[in-house]
């Protein structure tokens, strides 16, 4: 088993606000494990998707689609249900995105076993620096983020996120998951709490408030990496 390197990532709070270390892992069509428990699962329903896939060749979307259905390995899949039965899932929280599948938890030497899926996984330590502030590697571009909470949107929600951003994009970024969420068809209308909007003037966030009100939590700082 590969050891893998203990990286630093100031931080202003721990993973998911409890887990101190994090390990994030590439495996390509991580996403379509959804509501799969086993790797015979998983091909029946890769094989499902590849039936019907030619339908949509149209769409861009949809050819990054296809080759991440190319680029599955199936043992790297294999090893990652095994792991997942050897291991409870208390121990750990794990989120999927895209190829990406990162995994939380207190227990270092649980996270080290990820090496096993990927030798070149990515481990990192949560540092706290200031409550208040998000640090980046390189300069950010904006100097204050405003996080959505993770709940329920009005029925006006989308519109009024597509109005703001044509009013004021000259000087706030929405963050592209939320551009997504607000223009695509959903089942659901339920935000994730990772969804954001960027600005430099601190007075924006009062513009945000007469906008959002009570669907905005906390605001950031965000500065480079002491």
């Amino acid at each position: 088993m590969v050891s893998l390197q203990l990286q630093t990532d100031v931080r202003s709070g721990l993973y998911f606000k409890k887990y101190k270390y994090r390990a994030k892992l590439k495996i390509p069509g991580i996403c379509y494990s959804y509501y799969t428990n086993n790797l015979e699962q998983f091909i029946r329903k890769l094989e499902g998707i590849d039936k019907s896939r030619n339908k949509y060749r149209i769409s861009i979307l949809n050819k990054r689609w296809e080759e991440t259905i190319d680029h599955v390995d199936l043992d790297q899949i294999g090893r990652y249900f095994q792991w997942k039965k050897q291991h409870k899932s208390g121990e750990y929280t794990s989120r999927i995105q895209g190829n990406l599948i990162s995994f939380f938890s207190d227990d270092l030497s649980l996270l080290q076993t990820l090496s096993e899926l990927d030798p070149n996984a990515e481990l990192s330590e949560a540092k706290i620096e200031a409550t208040d502030v998000m640090f980046f590697k390189n300069e950010p571009k904006y100097k204050f983020r405003t996080f959505f909470r993770g709940k329920k949107a009005p029925d006006n929600f989308n519109s009024d996120v597509i109005s703001f951003e044509k009013s004021y994009g000259h000087i706030v970024k929405v963050c592209p998951a939320l551009k997504r969420f607000v223009n695509e068809n959903r089942f659901y209308n339920y935000l994730h709490n990772s969804y954001f909007i960027d600005y430099n003037d601190e007075s924006t966030l009062t513009l945000l408030y007469l906008h959002f009100g009570s669907m905005l939590a906390k605001t950031y700082r965000l500065e480079k990496q002491p």
